[in-house]
């Protein structure tokens, strides 16, 4: 499906940011650096999330045995790309800040949203979603889809099958042209958006375990946060298309980005930048470190309170060996305050 899905996600963190930026009500003290635990590995609840979802796969070959997966995981997988993401949509939904944001998308498109377009569908983004991962071979989503309605989501209510639970469908382009849209079913569990059915047979192959498992993408132990994913070099570089210094000397150092975004109340977010030339990583840590600094005086200079704020709670670590941290930490009441805005004046400032 192209890398255009990851910066299409780029692309909505910077309106999302400049929102927070714009819409503010009125200016305030700066808070201090907010002691929010950072995304470094998985928590107990996130352990036992992680084993639950493991599924056990008979390996076709029977010389290694069974093999024990994650099905999402694996499909994300299947294609070999370099870079992906993925949203915790039902860990996203109950936590305060996917409540904020609900509060804005109902104020915003009311009842005759997207939403609730699927929901009339048989499928309830807030009930029946689990995950949604993407990555420039497509979107995995997984979750509980028995009461789908496939013949209005996809125009048909079975497609083509393949192997021992997958459903294949091909969804023609609309008038307006466009490409044609290969949907993969695995059960009732596993839904899989893609551009062929190569991507869709290689899908299905590797969650039911027929030939050799794919390189994990991201393994179940890096499973922990709200989102989470990895972007390549080159990936990360077609991301920014900046001119900027910090920019150029980011894509030219990393060979791979890790991130984590933890959302059950504050918002802390972890971006573990890592390279094979450890010099070029602690040029880039000195360059992040002096563009904050700058940004946050020329944001004060111009009387820019809010973004001078906001920048404050970002901070470099600095490189050891061959990795350094990027790590940003908002605590809730921050973020409410800049959500307020899309719920109305009469919010804003709360």
């Amino acid at each position: 499906m192209q890398s255009r899905w990851l910066w299409l996600i780029a692309a909505a963190i910077l309106v999302i940011a400049a929102a927070w930026l714009v819409h503010i009500p009125e200016a305030r003290a700066p808070l201090a650096y907010p002691e929010v635990q950072m995304p470094r590995h998985l928590r107990p609840e996130e352990r036992e999330r992680m084993l639950a979802r493991l599924t056990q796969v008979p390996d076709a070959g029977a010389r290694r045995g069974a093999q024990v997966r994650d099905p999402m995981l694996t499909a994300l997988s299947a294609g070999g790309g370099r870079s992906g993401v993925v949203l915790e949509v039902n860990a996203l939904r109950n936590s305060p800040i996917g409540e904020l944001l609900l509060e804005c998308l109902a104020a915003k498109e009311g009842r005759g949203n997207a939403l609730h377009s699927l929901q009339q569908m048989g499928i309830d983004p807030l009930r029946d979603v689990d995950r949604v991962g993407i990555t420039e071979h497509g979107v995995v989503v997984s979750g509980d889809f028995r009461r789908a309605n496939w013949e209005g989501l996809l125009g048909s209510a079975t497609g083509t099958p393949y192997g021992d639970r997958g459903q294949i469908t091909s969804v023609e382009p609309q008038s307006d042209g466009g490409s044609t849209l290969v949907a993969t079913r695995w059960g009732d569990s596993l839904l899989h958006l893609g551009d062929s059915e190569e991507d869709a047979h290689r899908v299905l192959d590797a969650v039911e375990g027929r030939g050799p498992a794919p390189q994990p993408l991201l393994t179940p132990e890096q499973s922990y946060g709200e989102l989470y994913g990895v972007l390549s070099g080159p990936d990360l570089a077609q991301t920014l298309g900046s001119s900027d210094l910090w920019a150029s000397a980011l894509a030219d150092a990393a060979s791979k980005v890790e991130l984590h975004l933890d959302a059950r109340r504050d918002v802390a977010l972890v971006a573990d930048v890592s390279g094979d030339d450890a010099r070029k990583l602690e040029d880039l840590g000195k360059s992040l470190g002096g563009a904050l600094a700058m940004a946050r005086a020329q944001a004060r200079a111009s009387g820019n309170d809010d973004a001078a704020e906001l920048l404050s709670f970002a901070r470099v670590s600095p490189s050891h060996g061959g990795s350094l941290s990027l790590e940003v930490a908002l605590p809730l009441e921050v973020v409410a305050k800049r959500l307020a805005y899309c719920r109305g004046e009469a919010d804003a400032g709360r």
